[in-house]
C-alpha cells in the first residue's frame, strides 16, 4: 500500500472517530443509564414576600447586638454609621443624616425628607409629605398623603398608607395593608392589601359544592373542561363545574358561579357577584366587576383591573395578583397575599 493511501485511510479513520465523539455519551448512557430519574424540585418552597425588612434587621442585629444610644460604627453591606435612640420625634421638614434604629417609637413632621434607612421597633406615626428611603417597622405603621418611599417599607404589624404615595420597590405588613386612592406601587404583600375601610371578607353565601371526583385523579379529563375556540358566556346566576379554556374572550355572568379556574387568550370579564373557585389567567385583560370573588390567583399579560368591592384570595390563604403591563385597585377592593406589576401599579377612586 503507498504512503499516499495511508494517509488517505488515517484520515478517513480520524474523521470517523471525530464524527462518532459527539455520540459517546449518548451510547454509554443508555447502556449504563445514570441520569435516568427525574429532576427534584422543592413544590414546597416559597419566596418570602418581606424579604428586604427581614433582611435589614437581621444585619442590624448582628452588626449591633446590643443596641445602646448613642453613634456606633458597623459593618453592614460597608462601613455605615448607626445612630440607636429611645422614642424619636421630629418636627416639620427635619432629616437624619444616619441610618437610625429607633427603640421605641417614631413620629415625624410634615415635609421630613430622610435619606436613610430606619429600623423602628415601636410604632410610626409620620405626617403629610414625608420621603423616607427605606422602613422596617416592628409594629403599627401611619402615614398621611403624599408619603415618598423611595425603596422598600415593611412593618410587622397593621399599616394605613394616606392618599397619593408612592411606595418604592416594595411594601409590605404581616397585618393589614390599607391604601387610599391616588396611590402607586409596584410590589405589594398584606393580609389584606385594601383599598379605604375595607371591612373584610364577606361569606360565600350560595357558593354550589364541586362534584366530587376520584382522589387519584392526577390529570383531569377533557370532559372536565369547557374548551372553547370562540369566546366564552355564562349566563347570570349559572353554575359551570368545570374549567374554562378559551382562545378568545370569556364572560362571567352576574351572580354566576364558576366551580374551577379560567384560562383565556381573550379578555376576562367577570361581573358584578359572580364568583370563581379556582384560579384566573389571561393573556389579556382582567377586569373583576363590583363585589365578584376569585379565590385564588389571578394573571395577566397585559392589564388586571379590580373595581368596587372585588376580592381575590381568602383569609388565612396566600394567593397572588400578577399584571405585566397595569395594576388598577378601586375602593373597597382586596387582595389576600400578593399584588406585583412590571408597569404601574395605581390605587384609583
Amino acid at each position: 500500500m503507498s504512503e499516499q493511501a495511508i494517509v488517505i485511510l488515517a484520515l478517513a479513520l480520524l474523521f470517523m472517530v471525530l464524527m462518532f465523539l459527539p455520540f459517546l455519551p449518548g451510547v454509554v448512557e443508555l447502556f449504563h443509564p445514570r441520569d435516568d430519574k427525574p429532576l427534584v424540585i422543592k413544590l414546597a418552597h416559597a419566596k418570602e414576600a418581606r424579604y428586604f425588612g427581614q433582611s435589614f434587621r437581621t444585619r442590624m442585629e448582628v452588626a449591633l447586638p446590643e443596641p445602646t444610644p448613642g453613634q456606633h460604627q458597623v459593618l453592614l453591606s460597608k462601613a455605615e454609621l448607626v445612630t440607636v435612640t429611645d422614642d424619636l420625634n421630629m418636627g416639620p421638614s427635619q432629616g437624619l443624616p444616619t441610618i437610625t434604629w429607633v427603640r421605641g417609637n417614631l413620629t415625624l413632621g410634615a415635609a421630613c425628607n430622610i435619606l436613610q434607612e430606619v429600623l423602628i421597633e415601636g410604632h410610626a406615626r409620620l405626617a403629610a409629605d414625608v420621603s423616607i428611603r427605606a422602613v422596617a417597622c416592628n409594629s403599627d405603621f401611619s402615614a398621611g398623603p403624599n408619603l415618598t418611599i423611595m425603596r422598600w417599607l415593611d412593618v410587622d404589624g397593621d399599616a394605613r398608607i394616606g392618599a397619593s404615595s408612592s411606595l418604592g420597590q416594595s411594601c409590605t405588613t404581616g397585618g393589614r395593608l390599607e391604601l387610599h386612592p391616588g396611590t402607586t406601587f409596584q410590589h405589594l404583600f398584606g393580609a389584606p392589601v385594601c383599598v379605604g375601610d375595607f371591612g373584610g371578607a364577606s361569606p360565600l353565601i350560595g357558593l354550589r359544592e364541586q362534584t366530587p371526583r376520584p382522589p387519584d385523579m392526577n390529570i383531569r379529563k377533557i370532559t372536565d373542561v369547557a374548551y372553547r375556540t370562540r369566546s366564552f358566556v355564562l349566563a347570570d346566576g349559572e353554575v359551570a363545574d368545570f374549567d374554562v379554556i378559551s382562545t378568545h374572550n370569556v364572560i362571567i355572568g352576574e351572580n354566576a358561579q364558576v366551580l374551577g379556574s379560567i384560562k383565556a387568550r381573550g379578555p376576562v370579564i367577570i361581573k358584578t357577584g359572580a364568583i370563581v373557585t379556582g384560579s384566573v389567567f389571561s393573556e389579556s385583560n382582567i377586569t373583576l366587576e363590583m363585589d365578584s370573588r376569585v379565590l385564588k390567583n389571578v394573571f395577566s399579560q397585559e392589564r388586571i383591573e379590580l373595581m368596587g368591592g372585588a376580592i381575590v384570595g381568602q383569609p388565612l390563604a396566600v394567593c397572588s395578583v400578577v399584571a405585566r403591563d397595569c395594576l388598577t385597585l378601586h375602593a373597597m377592593s382586596a387582595v389576600f397575599g400578593y399584588l406585583c406589576t412590571d408597569g404601574e401599579g395605581v390605587i384609583s377612586l
